[in-house]
């Protein structure tokens, strides 16, 4: 109710010229305690203590008047506040205007007379003011010296009454354990303080802009009853500590160089040169909200426009009012000067991306890469693209719970293996031939944000030969897994990604003709996956694999029946700074555990794999080398293996659902039992294709 009461009462009241008839200016009731500011650098006699004035008050509907004391909130704050309440017995309503008299004039009764004399007959101004709310649903008369900054101060006060309103609508009650509700009310909650901020702000600037123009007249008034050789002396010592302050700040002292501005400030306030390097020196001093100040007020034209805006966008951007640095950045950025333009759009995108403004940001950011000659600031700007095009895959993938995939691929083999479910067991047919592979995939991802993923999936591949004494080598494998994920940050900061996968598998063979595939094998388990992100160009993930296969079509000493068990460690690491190029490396241990003894085997694994983009067609070559070595401790034949295989392959993307993968491999296994010894390549290619939805 009392946001409601706020927008009602509300309202700016002008002189008397501004009110056509029928308009009335804004009620307040009398009888409650009322509160008044206004800004007045006059009034500040002393710096050291608390000075008072006094305003007047005339009710609009009975002709009353009221003098009112008011108390400088600090010693050297020049802003006055007040509180009274008139108490005028029946009246329920008083209709206030303000006037601001000379305090030397209202010190005498003769003074005081005569000032009530022309209020009445109108023969002095009013001044604008607005009423508003405080905190504590106070009446509040905030009293300004021109209509252009009492328009500006309801115009904030408005915001603020919008963002108070929005906070108060209750949000729809979530669970408990839904983390991306709760994340998303707490960046709500954040983005209104941070724009609560940059209102207060704001309205600072108003009242901090109301005493600035009292303090330039004044000065330039005092300067004007100066005489003609004083003046002289003024302009003369002025140019000198300007001179100096210039000095000091190329020097990087900040703090002297502002106490020269000011003085060379107060000696010449004609000179508004001055004030421009005075703001620029506020600026580099961290008091940007006065910075702001004093660089929008009236500036001698040989001050470039482009850098000005360059100084108010970035003491905006400093005290987290986006919204106002993108406006002031936008106009040092269009002006095309080297190196203040490509600064200016590189903290516009900096301005869009702290409010998630993700294509603007990207816009900006690449307006640095099209125009700026500074390397370091290319290459943070081409950071922060590859940022939001993460975040952008993230929040667009967030949105969709259904995935469909789908590929075909042709490749040549020139020797074909007949595999039953244990890679290490496979035999070659001696056998090239062309196969053709259908894969096909749908997952339902129910739980997909910051902190947590889970999702249910299920695959089908299939493989089709040419020749019939091929087929009996062709799989068709069915998979079903439910992955959960946890995602954060550890207590040193380092990124971690923990991934828990329970899975079954089914795998459909004809070992025998080829002609009627059924079951042959199933395997179920779980899989677990920790990477951790060591540092910026380099991560670590560990793997660990437990499953039991369940063979069909074995028994006795080749029974592969099994608990399979296996940890891989990768490593990754980008080779160039913007992480294009990577080296990977793989080194793993295997246990499996077969019930008979030709299939129970410990297998050592070491593998590197380098990636690097090419400049033609946008391809991305992926080139690698593995080489594993296996021992069967129990075989017949005391078996053990040696396998090296070597494959170079081009990704590319065809478009946002299509991918195609191309490439060759070779293959050569030495084997102490000479039918499991063989050598092969392989030339493939294949389109895959992902729809979300």
């Amino acid at each position: 109710m009392r946001l409601h009461l706020v927008l009602l009462l509300t309202t700016i009241a002008f002189s008397s010229s501004v009110y056509s008839k029928g308009k009335k200016r804004p009620p307040i009731n009398p009888n409650r305690h009322i509160d008044i500011n206004y800004g007045n650098a006059a009034w500040n006699q002393d710096p050291t203590k608390i000075d008072v004035a006094t305003l007047l008050i005339r009710d609009g509907r009975t002709g009353k008047i009221v003098l009112i004391n008011l108390s400088e909130v600090g010693p050297d704050e020049s802003v006055f506040r007040g509180r009274f309440s008139v108490g005028w017995g029946s009246a329920d309503s008083l209709i206030p205007e303000v006037y601001i008299p000379d305090q030397n004039t209202i010190k005498t009764a003769a003074g005081k007379k005569k000032l009530i004399e022309q209020v009445k007959n109108k023969s002095v101004p009013r001044k604008p003011f607005i009423l508003t709310r405080g905190d504590r649903g106070q009446q509040v008369i905030e009293v300004f010296d021109t209509r252009k900054q009492a328009k500006a101060a309801l115009a904030v006060f408005k915001e603020k009454v919008k963002l108070k309103r929005k906070a108060q609508i209750p949000e729809k009650l979530a669970p408990k354990e839904d983390i991306a509700f709760a994340k998303k009310v707490e960046q709500e909650r954040l983005e209104a303080e941070r724009k609560q901020k940059a209102l207060d702000q704001e309205a600072e600037r108003i009242r901090l802009e109301q005493l600035e123009l009292k303090r330039i007249a004044e000065r330039e008034a005092a300067q004007k009853a100066l005489a003609k050789a004083e003046q002289e002396r003024r302009k003369k010592l002025a140019r000198k500590l300007s001179e100096e302050a210039i000095a000091l700040y190329k020097q990087g002292k900040f703090a002297e160089s502002l106490q020269k501005f000011e003085e060379a400030v107060d000696l010449d306030p004609e000179n508004k040169s001055y004030y421009y390097a005075y703001g620029v020196t506020l600026y580099s001093n961290q008091k940007f909200n006065r910075a702001i100040v004093i660089l929008k007020s009236p500036l001698p034209d040989k001050v470039n426009p482009a850098e000005r805006a360059y100084y108010l966008g970035m003491s905006h951007f400093r005290i987290n009012d986006f919204e106002n640095a993108v406006k002031n950045l936008e106009l040092a950025k269009n002006a095309k000067i080297e190196p203040l333009s490509s600064s200016s759009a590189f903290y516009q995108g900096l301005s869009h991306y702290a409010t998630k403004n993700w294509e603007p940001a990207k816009t900006s950011f690449q307006w640095v890469l099209d125009n700026s000659k500074d390397p370091k600031l290319d290459e943070k700007a081409e950071e922060y693209i590859e940022k939001i095009v993460k975040i952008q895959h993230f929040e667009n993938n967030k949105a969709k719970k259904h995935i469909l995939t789908a590929g075909i691929g042709l490749q040549y083999d020139s020797n074909v293996l007949l595999d039953s479910g244990n890679s290490s067991d496979a035999t070659a047919t001696d056998t090239g031939d062309f196969r053709f592979t259908g894969v096909a995939g749908y997952q339902w991802r129910p739980v997909f944000n910051e902190t947590r993923e889970f999702s249910v999936k299920s695959n089908l591949v299939y493989m089709y030969s040419l020749k019939d004494e091929s087929a009996k080598a062709d799989p068709m494998l069915v998979s079903m897994s439910s992955p959960y994920v946890w995602k954060g940050k550890s207590e040193k900061g380092k990124a971690y990604k923990h991934e828990l996968t329970p899975r079954f598998d089914l795998l459909y063979m004809d070992p025998e003709s080829g002609e009627n595939r059924e079951d042959i094998l199933d395997t179920w388990g779980s899989d677990w996956k920790t990477t951790l992100i060591k540092a910026d160009d380099l991560f670590v993930s560990h793997y660990v694999s437990m499953l039991y296969n369940n063979s069909h079509i074995s028994s006795d000493d080749e029974d592969s029946d099994a608990l399979s068990i296996e940890y891989k460690y990768t490593r990754t690491k980008f080779v160039d700074k913007k992480k294009t190029t990577a080296l990977v490396q793989d080194y793993g241990i295997k246990s499996y555990g077969a019930k008979g003894i030709n299939q129970k085997y410990y297998k050592l694994l070491a593998a590197a794999t380098y990636l690097k983009p090419l400049n033609w067609k946008d391809l991305t070559q992926i080139a690698k080398g593995e080489l594993y070595y296996s021992t069967y401790p129990d075989h017949d034949s005391g078996r053990n293996d040696t396998s090296l295989t070597v494959s170079y392959n081009l990704t590319k993307k065809l478009s946002d659902n299509l991918n195609f993968v191309g490439g060759l491999s070779y293959q050569k296994n030495s084997s102490s039992v000479s039918d499991k010894s063989y050598s092969k390549f392989i030339i493939n290619s294949m389109v895959t294709g992902s729809w979300k939805f």
